[in-house]
């Protein structure tokens, strides 16, 4: 009888806890009072504990510094900081565009652009071990033009274990002049040096259309005026690299590189899926002023060499937006129909996929129920298959829902991050959430708790510590 009450008392804690709190628990990573925006994340391959995510910094006076927040306690506790680029990088005073990769060493690759005072550019590559030391810099591309730029890099590394393990693949956009270029270069020494830029795409810019990289309202027809943007590396099973990247003249669609060679040479681009386009600021509704939506592709490669695609795409019917999938099975050169992955109602927008060893396929995006209103509800989700891609069920991440602010120092945000583990099947979201009022990145920690995926998802248990530097 006693054994009877006492299962009964814990049936209703596990009750209690449950309506108590949310059903995944969410973490800030940092307690600045100052705004962060595009948030990124990466995880060493063959350590969960050790954890780095980064993000666009205001907390310097409004003016926009590369901000990370480091763990090495599985998400328990964090220290976070800026790059301190008008010390290490002469001059450079600002960072923005970040991107993030570790190898299986902790050594960790934080990518993003410098600008400095006069309008130059720079694609950098900032590296340290996550156990310490100081923060080594490499400049791979400088644009010395207050008219022309580099644009948001995207770094990877190669953590196969294979012949070219601990290889980094950095891909970035330049615009200069009528053009737009993306191109990709390969560090052999763990980011000391990189080899010489390979340009992937070029594309004529019609006159005017320069505003389409860098609008200020909506620019949704001016984006078939031509352009190639927004690409992303990642790493097959074999060692093999994709590139995928935005292409726009008369049509919209993604295109897709490979290289079987460590990024010595790279096959002719194949065609993707197509993109109706979703580029443009949200001004025209007072809470999504800052807000900014693009086509950005995001790519994962399954253990079986499969590749997965996912991205945002401005629905046909209406001004609203929608996340898509499609999938290849024979390295990009076709592509299954895209698919839409998410709720009906509301916007979905910010894709960002991971393949998990385990087979799962994850998408973190952000939702919003009636943007237009004055009480929109932003909440992080998640999309979850374990078939391929062929049926997708859904989990709210984030508890409570937020409102963006009216004004926001941080000015727009394009994406998040998401990464998964293969040693123990774990998922990582990070996001930018307004619950306090700022701007904040806000942390999950997932594990698939079952064998044959059919038992879904789990919270890992941290304590809500955050830590800066004094």
């Amino acid at each position: 009888m006693k054994t009877i009450k006492n299962i009964l008392c814990l049936i209703c804690l596990f009750t209690i806890v449950n309506l108590v709190y949310p059903q995944y628990p969410n973490r800030q990573v940092t307690s600045n009072p100052y705004d962060q925006s595009e948030t990124m994340i990466a995880v060493n391959p063959v350590n969960n504990y050790q954890i780095v995510t980064v993000w666009n910094d205001y907390r310097s006076g409004g003016l926009f510094k590369p901000g990370y927040g480091i763990s090495t306690d599985g998400g328990s506790t964090w220290i976070d900081d800026t790059l301190h680029i008008c010390n290490d990088i002469p001059n450079y005073q600002y960072g923005f565009n970040p991107s993030v990769a570790m190898d299986r060493s902790g050594n960790i690759f934080y990518t993003f652009i410098a600008m400095g005072n006069d309008g130059r550019t720079a694609s950098v590559v900032a590296r340290k071990n996550i156990s310490g030391g100081s923060w080594q810099y490499t400049k791979i591309q400088e644009i010395i033009s207050e008219d022309d730029m580099v644009d948001k890099p995207w770094i990877t590394v190669d953590n196969t274990g294979g012949q070219r393990d601990g290889y980094i693949y950095l891909t970035w956009a330049k615009l200069i002049g009528n053009y737009s270029t993306v191109l990709v270069a390969r560090s052999a020494d763990h980011g000391v040096t990189f080899s010489t830029p390979y340009e992937l795409d070029t594309q004529p810019l019609i006159s005017g259309s320069r505003l389409v990289l860098r609008p200020s309202q909506d620019t949704s027809t001016a984006l078939r005026n031509g352009w190639v943007q927004m690409a992303m590396p990642a790493v097959g099973p074999s060692g093999e690299v994709y590139v995928v990247w935005a292409y726009s003249n008369s049509t919209c669609n993604y295109k897709i590189s490979k290289s079987t060679n460590g990024g010595s040479s790279w096959f002719t681009p194949v065609n993707g899926p197509s993109f109706i386009g979703a580029f443009k600021f949200l001004g025209i509704y007072p809470y999504f002023r800052n807000v900014k939506i693009i086509p950005h592709p995001s790519l994962a490669v399954g253990s079986n060499g499969n590749l997965y695609l996912a991205y945002t795409d401005k629905r046909s019917s209406d001004q609203s937006f929608h996340i898509k999938f499609a999938s290849s099975t024979d390295g990009g050169v076709s592509w299954s129909s895209p698919i839409i992955v998410g709720e009906e109602s509301g916007w979905q927008y910010f894709a960002c996929l991971t393949f998990n060893q385990s087979g799962r396929l994850s998408i973190g995006y952000m939702h919003c129920n009636y943007p237009e209103s004055n009480d929109p509800q932003q909440r992080a989700k998640m999309a979850t298959s374990d078939n391929g891609g062929l049926t997708w069920t859904y989990e709210t991440i984030s508890d409570p829902a937020s409102v963006p602010p009216l004004i926001s120092q941080s000015a727009s945000y394009e994406y998040m991050g998401i990464t998964s583990i293969a040693n123990n099947n774990q998922v990582y979201q990070l996001w930018i959430d307004h619950r306090k009022g700022n701007a904040d990145p806000y942390f999950i920690s997932l594990v698939d708790v079952s064998s044959n995926l059919n038992a879904g998802w789990n919270m890992v248990s941290i304590p809500d510590t955050v830590r800066s530097p004094s």
